[in-house]
């Protein structure tokens, strides 16, 4: 038994990332923020 949409409970759920950035955006967004934000997670994941 899985989590259908809509369903009010929590799920047991693993979500596993690598190498990867993930934006996850709730309510109002500051563009030129999230810009910079991501523009620094790439330079420092291309200094490696």
């Amino acid at each position: 038994m899985g989590c259908g949409y809509g369903e009010e409970r929590e799920c047991n759920c693993r979500l596993e990332i690598k190498d990867s950035i993930v934006v996850i955006i709730c309510g109002e967004v500051d563009v030129d923020g999230l810009r910079k934000s991501l523009q620094t997670a790439l330079e420092v994941k291309n200094s490696k």
